[in-house]
């Protein structure tokens, strides 16, 4: 459908992302040019599905039960950093650190 808007899908500035229900990992390269995906973390990708991934994220109870009161208990921001630090690695984008969080 969006395809028929190519003021839309040929707009650099513009990026459609698929997140939640996406398809399988190797089938990414297929999808239009236009079309991008939200990886998740905790998974391992191709080089070619990486090429189609705009951003990584992950559910944050995986790495934390931290309720946004005071500061993450340092086991669970080692988690995190380890996982920023696999996001970087993959040059992926990644969230800001959360309000009250020492770095």
């Amino acid at each position: 459908m969006l395809g028929k808007y190519p003021e839309l899908t040929g707009n650099p500035a513009i990026k459609f992302v698929i997140t939640g229900n996406r398809p399988a990992a190797e089938l990414f390269p297929t999808y239009p040019t236009w079309i991008w995906f939200d990886g998740v973390l905790s998974e391992q990708y191709s080089a070619a599905a990486l090429d189609k991934i705009v951003m990584l994220s992950d559910d944050f109870k995986s790495y934390s039960k931290w309720n946004g009161k005071g500061i993450i208990p340092e086991k669970e921001w080692a988690l995190l950093q380890e996982a920023v630090k696999k996001a970087r690695a993959e040059n992926q984008p990644i969230p800001r650190k959360p309000p009250g969080a020492e770095q």
